[in-house]
Parts: C-alpha cells; sequence; structure tokens
C-alpha cells in the first residue's frame, strides 16, 4: 500500500484509489455533459432569437433594439464558448487524473483509448464561430434597412436577400427542433459503441492458498474505442444442460446473474469500455474435481460448479447503457485431468465457441 500513497497523494476520504478513480471519472462525465448541455440550449436559443430578428427587420421595426438583440446573441455566445472551454479543460484534467490511477490500479480504460485529437473542439469552435459571423451579418442587415431598395451586392436586391434569410432561418428552426427533438437518439447513433464477446486465452495463477488454478474468461471488446461504452457489465443469461439422448435443455435459475471482473477488488462493477476488457466466468483449482463458476452472486436453484464428465453450455451477454451484444454460448467439457502444461490443459478441458 505504500506504493499506492505515493502515487496518489490525492485521495477521498476513505484513501482507495479506486474509489477516487470512480469518482473521478463521474465528475468528467458531469462536466462533458454540462459543457454540450450548455452549447446546444445556446444553439436552440440562438436559432429562435435569429428568426424573430429576420422577421422584425423585413417589417422595419427598431433598428436600435434589434441591434441590442444581436449584440446581446453575440455576447451570450461568446460567454458560453467561453464558460464550455473552462468545463472542457476541467474533464481533460480529471480524464488525466484517471490515466494516472489506472497505471496504480492496472486499469487500462482511458490509458489505451485512441481517437482523433482536437477535432471535436475544432469542429465546436467553428460553429460558435458560424453563429457570432450571423449576429454580425444581422446586425449588417439591420442598418441596411435605412436605404430603401438598397442592394447588399450588385445582383441581388435586399428584399431577395430577406427572402434567402428568412428561408435558412426557417430551415435553421427546423433543425433545432429536430435536434431538441431526437437529438438524443441522433447522438447515440453516431457515436454508438460496438460490443464483441471473445474466448479470452486460459491463465495459469497461484492463489492465496498457494493452489494453483487455471482462470477462463471473456474479452470485451469495443470495436469502435473513440466511443465508450459506459455502465458494462457480462451477464450468464442461459445454462444448459446434455440429456442421454445428446440434446440440450435449458436449466432454470434466478438470472441473469453478472460476471466477475478481472481484478474485482479494485475493479468496479460496471465499467467504461474504451479498447477492452476481460471478465473471468470460471476456474479449475489443482485436486478438485469441478469446473468452479465465477459470479458475482450464486442463486439457490443453480449449482456453482460443473461437474467433470458434464458437458454445460452457458449463455453470456455484454450490457452497456445504450447497446448490448449478441448471445454467445460456451462450451465447456473437462475431463477431470488436470494440468500445470497449458497444450495439456486445452485437451483435458475444452471450452467451444457454439451458435446460439
Amino acid at each position: 500500500m505504500a506504493l499506492i500513497s505515493d502515487d496518489c497523494s490525492s485521495k477521498t476520504g476513505h484513501g482507495d484509489p479506486a474509489t477516487e478513480y470512480a469518482a473521478t471519472q463521474a465528475s468528467a462525465e458531469h462536466h462533458d455533459k454540462l459543457a454540450w448541455t450548455a452549447a446546444g440550449t445556446l444553439w436552440a436559443g440562438s436559432l429562435i432569437l435569429l428568426g424573430f430578428v429576420i422577421e422584425s427587420i423585413k417589417q422595419g421595426r427598431s433598428r436600435v433594439l434589434l441591434t441590442a438583440v444581436c449584440l446581446l446573441g453575440i455576447g451570450l455566445t461568446a460567454a458560453v464558448w467561453w464558460i464550455s472551454s473552462v468545463l472542457q479543460n476541467v474533464k481533460r484534467q480529471k480524464y488525466a487524473r484517471c490515466r494516472q490511477l489506472e497505471s496504480v490500479l492496472g486499469y487500462e480504460q482511458h490509458s489505451r483509448l485512441a481517437y482523433p485529437q482536437g477535432k471535436q473542439s475544432l469542429v465546436f469552435g467553428l460553429l460558435m464561430a458560424a453563429f457570432l459571423i450571423v449576429w454580425i451579418l444581422a446586425i449588417g442587415s439591420i442598418w441596411c434597412t435605412g436605404l430603401h431598395h438598397a442592394r447588399w451586392s450588385r445582383t441581388m436586391t435586399f428584399e431577395e436577400s430577406s427572402l434567402w434569410i428568412q428561408g435558412a432561418g426557417v430551415f435553421a428552426t427546423l433543425c433545432a427542433v429536430i435536434v431538441a427533438i431526437w437529438g438524443e437518439w441522433i447522438r447515440q447513433r453516431l457515436s454508438r459503441p460496438k460490443l464483441m464477446l471473445e474466448l479470452a486465452e486460459a491463465s495459469l495463477t497461484t492463489t492465496k492458498d498457494g493452489k494453483r488454478g487455471w482462470y477462463y474468461g471473456i474479452c470485451v471488446k469495443n470495436h469502435r474505442p473513440s466511443c465508450p461504452a459506459r455502465n458494462v457489465r457480462v451477464l450468464l443469461t442461459g445454462v444448459l444442460k446434455q440429456s442421454p439422448d445428446g440434446s440440450w435443455h435449458q436449466q432454470r435459475f434466478s438470472g441473469p446473474i453478472q460476471m466477475v471482473w478481472g481484478w474485482p477488488e479494485f475493479t468496479p462493477q460496471y465499467l467504461t469500455i474504451g479498447p477492452e476488457e476481460r471478465a473471468t466466468f470460471g476456474f479449475v483449482l489443482e485436486g478438485t474435481d469441478a469446473f468452479q463458476l465465477r459470479l458475482s452472486l450464486y442463486p439457490n436453484n443453480l449449482p456453482s460448479t460443473i461437474p467433470a464428465g458434464e458437458p454445460t453450455r452457458l449463455e453470456f451477454k455484454a450490457v452497456a447503457d445504450t447497446v448490448q451484444t449478441s448471445p454467445m454460448v460456451v462450451q465447456v467439457e473437462w475431463n477431470g485431468k488436470w494440468t500445470g502444461n497449458p497444450a495439456e490443459m486445452r485437451e483435458n478441458l475444452v471450452l467451444r465457441h457454439v451458435q446460439a
């Protein structure tokens, strides 16, 4: 624990790096959400306000009042731009702290995350700059109304340009309505993680009691690491036993039941997955005669072990906030022989991925 104390100088009151990691990650997500909520509210409000200004220009209302409204729009846009940059800076510091804690806890959710640097900030800045330019153009159009039949260009009258601006305002208002109603659905579709389940390589480990054992797991991979999957858990959704005639029958139990992540002492129950994580679903210790399931809890109507010589199929599924994987069925067959040799153990205990 001395190493953890040296590397993690700023902790929560509990002095637990895993607790600090979870709190820091939640704080980063909170600040990111605040930034985008403020920007989205500004964009929707600005589009509605621009529609009012364009209509007022056509009706010839007070140029001083309309100019004041445009200046207010410029001020609000600049203020939200600055506030969002501050919130994004806080978010970046929080995620940097997460990566620092990952080096201590052995996590890799953010350390291995790969995504285009700066492109999101570039698009955000361009949108904010576009709103500022539109407000400035609106002020110019307000004062052009003082000249009857004045031209904005050599080929377009003010009335013609007003029609184009009014049409753009209607289109922008329609876009704002669409974003307000279906914005979250669109965002989830465009930035949706893609989770896949794969069997992991078995690992030979020695327990605290000095017993050797083979541990078997499932890798949860996100093939869109730039879109992290949040609150991910791997569930045991089905258990099938083979009858003497060779057919498979579903065994009823109180489920689904969550699997245990690797390093459960430090890993949160619900993970944010960028590249990949591993969940352990079972193990075989030297000197035992059964495959032991590794679950977060053991219901009374589900045996915790798979005896040697009893082929069993286990059905798994990874579930996140916005996505879930297709079921993966793993057939477990063990002849009861234990060895520390990897090649021989693969022949003694066979894990086979079968079609669901």
